[in-house]
């Protein structure tokens, strides 16, 4: 959605942060991941870069995926 690797928001040129995340996210919502000091050390620098982006990528499909019909009054209230 983002296009060239060296335009994307947040992380750019950074081509395996997705991949790399993504294991991330799922091990630790599919319970794969153990809870340790070891590993909440390992992910607790992540979170704020892990927000941004999700935020960017969702933000942005809404807008040019979804193509939402949203009143001005309503819009100001979700962001």
């Amino acid at each position: 959605m983002w296009g060239e690797i060296q335009d994307w928001k947040v992380i750019p040129n950074q081509e395996f942060w997705i991949d790399d995340n993504y294991d991330t996210r799922k091990n630790i919502a599919h319970g794969i991941a153990s809870i340790d000091i070891e590993v909440i050390e390992e992910i607790i620098p992540k979170i704020e870069v892990i927000n941004k982006v999700a935020f960017e990528f969702i933000n942005d499909w809404k807008e040019t995926r979804l193509n939402p019909q949203i009143t001005s009054d309503i819009k100001d209230k979700l962001i």
